[in-house]
């Protein structure tokens, strides 16, 4: 049996055709982080190609919703997203909320960047609720 303090999924998500970030590039990358980390990749939730994360454009994110659903039902413990933006454009309303459920379940956040483990998550909240808003202004101001 998995130590479930170890257990994670990725959550993967390419917004554009040309943006840089492929599914592909950003999965190897969080699976070389895992395994220098000692984590268990359990799931892995990929959105199709083109799906966005912004208010603007209001995509339904079938793989976001199963990712949250399998997090609160206790599957894994640690969330793994390349950086926030993959997570949510939406800005710190939404971001907020993952941080704030991570709280709740004493759950972990990684990206390339940060871990919430090491940072502790509260020290965590506001570089990522601060990227989550350049997120969200880009996107606004892209319109």
């Amino acid at each position: 049996m998995k130590d479930m303090e170890t257990t994670a999924a990725i959550y993967l998500r390419k917004s554009t055709e040309d943006d840089g970030k492929s599914v592909v590039a950003q999965e190897r990358q969080l699976r070389t982080k895992a395994e220098q980390l000692g984590i268990d990749i359990i799931a892995v939730y990929r959105e199709d190609d083109g799906t966005s994360a912004s208010s603007v454009t209001n995509h339904n994110r079938p793989q976001f919703d199963r990712c949250l659903a399998d997090y609160k039902a206790g599957i894994f413990t640690i969330i793994m997203v390349w950086d926030i933006d993959r997570w949510s454009r939406k800005g710190a309303a939404e971001v907020g909320l993952l941080l704030d459920l991570l709280a709740q379940h004493n759950g972990r956040l990684v990206d390339m960047t940060m871990d919430t483990q090491l940072t502790g998550l509260e020290n965590a909240r506001i570089p990522l609720l601060m990227k989550a808003e350049i997120a969200r202004t880009e996107v606004v101001n892209s319109q």
